[in-house]
């Protein structure tokens, strides 16, 4: 259904298949658990995406060589998935299998390609497909559906000073199939990438062996491509951060090229080097293409943007700038360049030029392509429905949203075809089988006017997950980038409305009338991501504030809700259900301004501190007993000048006019979440996750308290975002673990004795888990940067 303008900030419908099934099963050494009350073997825990698709960066989307449909991709919160039918379906990769697929410190358009799939057409071969990640040199053998890791010398690199564990670039010759290298990036350090360049290991036999072959010029700096070139058989040509390189001899000895390409145009003559931004060609016709930052000297000359080569790499000339928006007064960037092995006239550019101001205005394209090779352009994707030319089929809630209208982040071309291409952005994932002169979303299913249907490509940070108390098919979600969400339909249509919100980029909590129908308060932010690490220097400064919603999240007000608040961001809201309808009595969290109280439905605030030790009022999260009587304020981190300041938990008997220390642990820094037993509020958990996101960090983990804050012990090691207690099973316990950077989904039915974690999860950073009050059998799982997750427990067959 095309439905290119009817569709703005909306709603979602049922699951797109995605889905990954977990076995739990007895406990064992795999991970699986028991789950009490059931079979204890044979069970599954079935998972599916039942959040807005898209609404995150994608990156490195790939084709298999031997079939258009087949397709993986990547996100920039470390998940990877893949579909078998042109993304019509979509299926997460378990994270356990691959995770965090190889970045570089190059810019974010030379980036693209960390998949190798293996070119020979044998069927024994033509499903292998190569990347690299955090859990090292992977290789998988059905098409990108399990991975696994392979043994080999680059185990022994010294990552810091020497090279990288896991390959930048794996790729395979067209002509030769059998023939592939794997590059691994200069270590860590300034000093690594200055004294040595990439090292590359060879494959004679499709990658099933591999040996050292040799390095790159030192000083090359991180990869950017590898191209075979059949035209001249020996020749193997190389883009890096600091130079293109040739070489004639299967790939032993290099050289610099630098025929026709334009030099650096920094004023030090340290750096008049060759600085590529993106190289693409075809091995079998010896055309390539590569782009440079662009330069305008003081003469108004033009320097940078599209160079071609029609000799195999040896030569290259400036490419046509016909059709381009290019404007001498403001920066313009060439970034990704594609084409095919077949067709290399057929070329695609992406452009990084001014934006407009307004997300509403008509604005440029930033793809184009070239039917000549290069010489001539026109553009290609259109993405603003207003805009002349507008060319996408489909829509899905991302229209007219932030992002959509951003400079095209990944790019891929089917290499047996032109016509067959993908283009990823900020928020959205589109396909063209025409050359790009019509394009159709594939992150997300296809919008409706009623709402946006559920699943696809899960990409978002969802903190919670709320059941109406008044409407158990309505529900909502707090969340990053894109706030306002509410579903329909048992949970599967959704629709975002932000009328009236002012910060209406993140909401981190609800508190939701538990007698007033569509009543609600949001947590609001312009910062996305509090608190990770990235985030903690600035708590305090964020802007943000309360907003309320008296029709079901269909609008918004502020002025009515801030009276007393400081303007800043807000990370937690708790309403306290004793009070009366009309007048709630009402807390939220503060970062780096403390803990706010209103007696009066949010209409004005007072800030309550006194007992908070006042050199860290990074008030993160806040809390009660549902009898009221008791409250709890935790603090987290904070990055003072006179160094790191731990976070500590509080508690208040006198409605937070005086607050007492609970809890603090030498060494603990980063305390994220609290969480009440609903079944005895006396028992707490504190969260905690490391100090840094280091994944051999240690720090962190989940303490327990019985008596309300007075003792605790220790009952779960890993670094943990959040434990959430299931309301209809008393002891059955679920961690957030984030241990090795992300460690997925972890289960006790033993209240915390022992725990094991959920084998299938398919996602390493998740946050919390929601119990659904109706269906014993399904819980909702949130997650940093994969949406929002069910959980079907399946009985054995």
């Amino acid at each position: 259904m095309f439905l290119p303008r009817l569709l703005l900030p909306t709603v979602t419908i049922l699951m797109s298949a995605f889905s990954v099934s977990g076995v739990i099963s007895a406990p064992s050494l795999d991970g699986s658990v028991r789950v009490p009350g059931e079979k204890s073997q044979g069970q599954l825990f079935d998972w599916a995406p039942v959040g807005p698709g898209g609404g995150g960066r994608f990156r490195g989307p790939v084709f298999s060589p031997h079939n258009p449909d087949l397709i993986l991709l990547s996100g920039d919160m470390g998940g990877a998935c893949r579909t078998t039918n042109s993304g019509v379906t979509w299926e997460m990769i378990p994270y356990d299998q691959l995770r965090r697929l190889t970045q570089s410190n190059v810019r974010e358009s030379a980036q693209q390609r960390i998949w190798g799939f293996a070119t020979d057409p044998d069927p024994a071969k033509a499903r292998v497909v190569f990347t690299g990640c955090t859990l090292g040199f992977m290789r998988s053998d059905d098409a990108g559906a399990t991975w696994r890791a392979i043994p080999g010398p680059w185990e022994a690199h010294d990552t810091r000073e020497g090279h990288r564990e896991s390959p930048r670039l794996v790729v395979f010759s067209h002509a030769r199939p059998k023939i592939g290298f794997a590059g691994f990036n200069p270590g860590t350090s300034a000093a690594a990438v200055k004294k040595q360049g990439a090292r590359l290991y060879r494959t004679t036999d499709g990658g099933d062996t591999w040996e050292r072959f040799s390095d790159l010029p030192p000083g090359s700096g991180h990869l950017i491509a590898i191209h075979f070139v059949n035209t001249s058989p020996r020749r193997v040509l190389v883009a890096a951060a600091n130079g293109i390189y040739l070489s004639d001899d299967d790939g032993r000895a290099w050289r610099p090229v630098t025929a026709g390409l334009p030099r650096s145009a920094a004023s030090s003559l340290a750096d008049s080097r060759i600085h590529p931004v993106d190289m693409a060609g075809s091995e079998g016709r010896g055309v390539f293409y590569a782009t440079f930052p662009t330069h305008f000297d003081e003469a108004g000359k033009f320097s940078g943007g599209i160079y071609r080569s029609d000799d195999g790499g040896a030569t290259w000339r400036p490419g046509g700038r016909d059709g381009l928006f290019v404007d001498a007064s403001k920066p313009t960037e060439f970034l990704q360049v594609a084409t095919s092995e077949s067709d290399p006239r057929c070329v695609y550019l992406v452009m990084r030029g001014p934006l407009p101001s307004s997300t509403h205005d008509t604005g440029i394209s930033m793809l184009y392509r070239s039917d000549d090779g290069g010489d001539t352009w026109s553009p290609t994707l259109v993405q603003h429905p207003d805009q002349p030319g507008y060319n996408i089929e489909n829509t899905s809630w991302n229209t007219r949203q932030w992002g959509w209208q951003r400079h095209v982040s990944g790019l891929a071309v089917y290499p047996q075809n032109p016509d067959i291409v993908l283009a990823s952005t900020y928020a959205c994932f589109y396909i063209s089988k025409n050359r790009g002169r019509t394009w159709r979303q594939i992150h997300a299913p296809d919008g409706l006017i009623t709402g946006q249907p559920g699943g696809g490509l899960q990409i978002m940070s969802v903190w919670h997950y709320y059941f109406d108390p008044h409407d158990y098919d309505h529900r909502y979600i707090a969340s990053t980038d894109f706030s306002g969400w509410s579903a329909t339909r048992d949970g599967t249509l959704w629709q975002q409305h932000t009328a009236g919100n002012p910060w209406n980029q993140n909401s981190y909590a609800l508190a939701i009338d538990p007698d007033v129908k569509n009543k609600l308060w949001a947590a609001a932010s312009t910062t996305h991501d509090i608190p990770t690490w990235k985030y903690q220097r600035g708590l305090g400064t964020y802007r943000g504030g309360v907003v309320l919603s008296t029709d079901g999240g269909r609008t918004w007000q502020s002025k009515e809700v801030n009276n007393g608040l400081p303007g800043r961001s807000v990370t937690d809201i708790w309403l306290d259900p004793r009070s009366a309808a009309g007048a709630r009595h009402l807390w939220v969290a503060v970062p780096g301004h403390g803990a706010y109280f209103s007696d009066n439905d949010g209409r004005t605030w007072q800030q309550r501190n006194n007992g908070i030790l006042p050199e860290n009022l990074n008030v993160l999260r806040i809390t009660g007993t549902p009898a009221g009587d008791r409250l709890y304020a935790l603090t987290t981190i904070r990055h003072s000048p006179k160094g790191i300041l731990p976070g500590a938990l509080y508690t208040s008997a006198d409605n937070g006019l005086t607050w007492q220390q609970l809890w603090r642990r030498p060494g603990v820094v980063f305390p994220n979440t609290l969480t009440l037993d609903p079944h005895d509020p006396r028992t707490l958990y504190l969260s905690a996750l490391a100090r840094t996101s280091d994944p051999d960090a240690t720090d962190g983990g989940v303490w327990r308290s019985t008596d309300g804050g007075q003792s605790w012990e220790s009952i779960f090691p890993n670094p943990t975002y959040a434990v959430s207690i299931d309301p209809r099973h008393p002891g059955h316990l679920y961690a957030a673990s984030w241990a090795r950077s992300g460690d997925g989904l972890h289960f006790s039915d033993d209240n915390g004795k022992s725990w094991r974690r959920l084998a299938g999860y398919p996602f390493w950073r998740p946050m919390n888990v929601a119990f659904d009050p109706r269906r014993a059998d399904r819980i909702y799982v949130t997650n940093f940067g994969a949406g929002i997750i069910s959980g079907v427990l399946k009985p054995a067959p």
